[in-house]
């Protein structure tokens, strides 16, 4: 799932009616914030429906990962993916055919980087 304009947006209106996450205490552990997180049950178009959350507690309430080290989703499931799997096979398939990371970036639009780590299965190691 990619994130879309509104969730960024949803997100300022925290910050600017709430302040920072950091200035609160987690709701589940009592640790420092880091993380405003949206409620299930609430609308997201109110502030106030969103808690302060530790990185590890938003983790295991969204089920998704922030930090290094922490679970996250992967593949498609994951926020910031750019990529689809069918896409990556591809980018794998065209790479054993002589094609190289500079093509692949500009064809798929993704850094040659992103192509690195696809290729050498720092990412994406699940398919």
């Amino acid at each position: 799932m990619k994130h879309d304009p509104d969730y960024y947006r949803q997100h300022a209106q925290v910050y600017k009616e709430r302040g920072n996450p950091w200035d609160h205490q987690c709701i589940n552990c009592d640790k420092p914030a880091e993380h405003w997180s949206h409620r299930k049950d609430g609308e997201r178009e109110d502030p106030y429906n969103y808690d302060p959350r530790c990185v590890a507690c938003h983790n295991k309430y969204d089920d998704t990962g922030f930090k290094k080290g922490h679970k996250t989703s992967t593949g498609e499931k994951n926020p910031k993916a750019k990529l689809t799997e069918e896409e990556v096979i591809e980018i794998r398939k065209l790479y054993s055919e002589g094609w190289i990371y500079y093509e692949l970036a500009y064809v798929f639009n993704v850094s040659e980087k992103t192509i690195d780590d696809i290729i050498k299965r720092r990412t994406w190691r699940h398919i």
